[in-house]
């Protein structure tokens, strides 16, 4: 009952609309409350969310925390949903999921402080004044108006725990015309070392595949169980967590202490060729995309972790970067493959980030690269060269 009238409240609805509370009509519920995102934050958290061209909205739904895209007209203000009898028999039956929902919203409203930190946030500018950021709703009323980043947050829960788009691959899989060319067998080294029983094992910094960044064969290798010359995905990698940078989408940041050296992850994706990598970078150019996963693995191979990939995908680029991409060939299968490995120590909480060195991706044809346009670098370091691409000169004040 209380919650009724704190939801009816004339107060309520005033707050509600300077939020930008909106119904919205859902498949097996009449409608559900949701609040919509400022474009300019969604286009960068909700990057990942799949979309399609009518869908010009983002919103997120009170009670489950999800995030998406939606089309325009799906929406009605607070008020006129109120009006039209959304909440009319609400609090009635077993619609528990619907009734959660209302709580979380009038907890956000009311401003309580049993609210956790990071719950909701208000996303209306108290100065009439503010600078817009944002383009207005044509389908909303006047209280859908531009306001400013500072005063809209997604809580911390919604941009943490909320996973991007992709699938998951453990290792590269090739697709279509691609050739994955391997090194026979037969003409990979086999290294000269012994094996041990203390600690520090065998195969390390002397061991001569080593020194090649060729992992040896367990079936070969000398050192026996005491290799520690491991191919990646024998390797135990550092514990890493997904998170929202502040200009740069999500990135990792290590959950444990990395020492330099230690193998972070390995970059794996879709095997493809350089004509259907070019395919792909003219179809994401004619859908303004601007978030790419393509990694060079040879002059023949493009690994695309766009929609198959690992977690090595959210790692930023970083003038002065803290790990960096090397390539190695696997002894047992004699492929090529990407590790990401750190070049100094990584405390807790660090962002790790390696330099992409982007030879021009994004203007690529079918003859090769083209043009001399580059994306703009935004890892904010002391020595940033203000462009991602292989030049390490600064050209941008």
């Amino acid at each position: 009952r209380r919650l009724e009238c704190v939801l009816r409240g004339k107060e309520t609805g005033r707050r509600a609309e300077r939020a930008w509370i909106c119904w919205m009509k859902v498949k097996g519920y009449r409608v559900w409350p949701v609040q919509v995102v400022p474009r300019i934050l969604a286009e960068v958290l909700f990057r990942d969310v799949p979309r399609v061209p009518s869908q010009n909205t983002a919103v997120m739904f009170f009670g489950s925390l999800e995030k998406m895209w939606v089309r325009e007209e799906l929406l009605t203000q607070w008020n006129a949903g109120m009006k039209e009898g959304h909440l009319d028999g609400a609090f009635t039956g077993s619609n528990i999921r619907f009734q959660t929902g209302l709580e979380q919203l009038a907890a956000m409203l009311e401003d309580r402080e049993d609210v956790p930190e990071n719950w909701w946030y208000g996303s209306a500018s108290k100065d009439p004044q503010s600078i817009g950021i944002i383009d207005s709703f044509t389908g909303l009323a006047g209280a859908l108006k531009a306001t400013k980043t500072a005063d809209f947050e997604l809580p911390k829960s919604m941009r943490e725990l909320h996973a991007p788009n992709f699938k998951y691959l453990a290792k590269n899989v090739r697709v279509g015309n691609a050739v994955d060319m391997r090194i026979p067998k037969e003409d990979l080294p086999i290294c000269v070392c012994v094996p041990t029983r203390k600690k520090i094992g065998s195969c390390n910094e002397s061991c001569l595949n080593r020194c090649m960044r060729i992992t040896c064969c367990p079936k070969l290798c000398p050192a026996l169980y005491s290799c520690n010359n491991k191919a990646f995905q024998f390797l135990e990698a550092p514990k890493t967590k997904r998170f929202a940078t502040e200009n740069c989408g999500w990135g990792l940041k290590a959950m444990e202490r990395i020492e330099a050296g230690t193998f972070i992850a390995e970059y794996t994706g879709e095997l493809i060729d350089n004509e259907e990598c070019s395919r792909r970078l003219q179809e994401a150019n004619s859908r303004s995309e601007k978030n790419f996963y393509m990694m060079q693995l040879s002059a023949d191979l493009v690994i695309d972790a766009s929609s198959r990939g690992n977690e090595a995908r959210f790692f930023n680029s970083s003038c002065q970067p803290n790990a960096e991409s090397q390539r190695w060939t696997d002894g047992s299968t004699g492929q090529t493959r990407i590790g990401i490995f750190a070049i100094e120590d990584i405390e807790v909480d660090s962002e790790i980030t390696y330099n992409y060195r982007f030879e021009e991706f994004r203007r690529r044809g079918k003859k090769g690269v083209t043009g001399s346009k580059v994306l703009r670098c935004l890892c904010a370091a002391e020595k940033c060269t203000g462009f991602l691409d292989a030049q390490d000169e600064p050209r941008l004040n």
